[in-house]
């Protein structure tokens, strides 16, 4: 078994790629694994009372229906737990890993949903909780390691969201003017791309300009499905950022994994071949190719608004390009 420093390290900062979700899974299962203490109050939260000393966790345990986060067993018990931060439920994941617990042969089952934000609670009905739970659990009586973990999510701001505040109304007022920067950059290009493909990706129809605040991203999308795979996929272009990154622009596609992986890995290969100087990764079951760029490596002058819609306009015609040679793969 691979230790967690390991683990770790497969998940270590990479350029154009932030882990963190999978970094902190890995330690708060290691935690869950070798401190008792800490153990038995999580399972004490999750009101399972009458717990054994000996039971195992493993992350990431591949099934048809999916990979959850962390996997935890004993005799008549098995308990699966999806961590999330920053990003959203992926697609019907809840669902599928009820169907997972639902084959289980075990007695008490327990289907987990830990997130940094409140969440309204999903149909498959799981257990929610906050990751500011985890940290109140924590004590001078765990082991060390659990409370450098305790230390991680305050250092990562993992807080009970409070009151609005009068700052707060502050930022709020503020939020038009930066607002109307962003549509200044990405409206040109949304009309650019209409223009060149007929196709909309925003405020027309069933496609819209979204803020996702769970994936702290402002963007336009639309949805795409490759004849030849079958698979259905997402482009986005627009602005991400997150606590600990500053903010970039960016335009990728997003393809989800399902239990069929094979198409989906079929047509992420046809496309970052075709993308000249793409990155491309994998995270929380979704593959991604595409481009980013800090914002601040523009001009602080009067001309940033018109190169981050210059750059954008360069990685959208790749794009329009691609969907030339391949009609076939841009039904939608």
């Amino acid at each position: 078994m691979a230790s967690v420093f390991s683990k770790l390290y497969s998940y270590r900062q990479r350029e154009n790629k932030n882990n963190r979700e999978n970094y902190l899974t890995e330690v708060f299962a290691y935690c869950l694994e070798h401190d008792l203490v800490f153990f038995r109050a999580f399972m004490n939260l999750i009101e399972l009372k009458e717990v054994p000393d000996k039971y195992t966790v493993a992350t990431q345990v591949k099934y048809g229906e999916g990979n959850p986060d962390i996997e935890i067993k004993w005799n008549g018990a098995h308990i699966l737990i999806e961590c999330k931060i920053d990003s959203g439920e992926g697609w019907e994941q809840l669902n599928r890993y009820t169907q997972i617990l639902n084959r289980s042969e075990a007695e008490t089952t327990r289907l987990v949903y830990l997130t940094k934000y409140p969440e309204l609670k999903p149909a498959t009905n799981p257990v929610m909780v906050r990751w500011y739970h985890v940290k109140e659990l924590i004590s001078k009586n765990n082991h060390p390691f659990t409370r450098e973990l305790k230390q991680y999510l305050n250092d990562q701001n993992m807080k009970k969201v409070e009151i609005f505040k009068p700052q707060d109304e502050q930022i709020l007022t503020n939020f038009s003017e930066t607002f109307a920067k962003v549509e200044a950059v990405l409206n040109p290009i949304a009309d650019y791309f209409l223009g060149a493909t007929g196709i909309a990706t925003k405020n027309r129809t069933d496609h819209m300009f979204n803020y996702m605040l769970g994936q702290q991203a402002l963007y336009y999308h639309k949805w795409f499905t490759d004849k030849e795979t079958r698979c259905s996929y997402e482009l986005r272009y627009g602005f991400r950022w997150e606590e600990i990154e500053p903010v970039h622009l960016f335009l990728v596609f997003r393809i989800s994994l399902d239990a069929a992986e094979e198409p989906q890995r079929s047509l992420f290969q046809q496309l970052k071949e075709q993308l000249e100087g793409s990155d491309n990764w994998e995270e929380d079951n979704i593959l991604y190719t595409g481009w980013s760029k800090p914002i601040g490596e523009f001009p602080q002058d009067g001309s940033q608004l018109k190169e981050m819609t210059e750059q954008l306009q360069r990685w959208i015609k790749q794009v329009i390009r691609l969907m030339d040679e391949r009609p076939e793969t841009f039904n939608g």
